[in-house]
């Protein structure tokens, strides 16, 4: 049985909080959200999700500086920042940060549904890619190991009737 995918949500706008939690849980993730950054810490040190939905323009946080504390702790959780500011540069400094996307508010539930799946997908095959580069790298050892042995082998073995020829 597959688990459900976990989305931590951070933003300030409870009736937005709320409106992710139902509708995604629609599509079978276990949602959380809080409105404080400090719990949205918490519980990502504590539950381990998958993804991460964060508010840049948060009232007592940086969004950006909540997502490196985020990366220090998992690099490899996935980020989508949201804001209600289309501002270039501040998505730039979060995609460079290590954000996978960006959306501005107000944005369709839909597009942000796709986006996740998309990433999640990207995340699914990633890991996959990492788990079978890991295996050709011990075949690859292994490998290298035989044919030492062989080299090994024939030099102490045959060489000395080469020399005869």
């Amino acid at each position: 049985m597959m688990m459900k995918k976990k989305i931590l949500v951070i933003d300030d706008d409870q009736k937005l909080d709320q409106l992710l939690k139902d509708y995604l849980s629609k599509f079978g993730f276990t949602v959380t959200a809080y409105t404080h950054p400090q719990q949205g810490l918490k519980a990502m040190k504590r539950d381990n999700p998958d993804l991460i939905i964060l508010d840049i323009m948060l009232p007592d946080a940086n969004g950006v500086h909540l997502l490196e504390q985020f990366k220090e702790i998992d690099p490899n959780v996935e980020i989508i920042m949201v804001t209600a500011v289309k501002a270039i540069k501040t998505a730039v400094e979060a995609i460079k940060l290590g954000a996978y996307d960006y959306i501005v508010k107000p944005f369709n539930p839909q597009e942000l549904l796709a986006r996740i799946k998309s990433q999640l997908e990207l995340k699914k095959m990633r890991d996959k890619l990492i788990a079978a580069n890991k295996k050709l790298e011990q075949v690859m050892d292994g490998a290298s190991i035989l044919a030492s042995d062989i080299g090994h082998k024939f030099y102490n073995e045959l060489w000395p009737f080469t020399q005869m020829i």
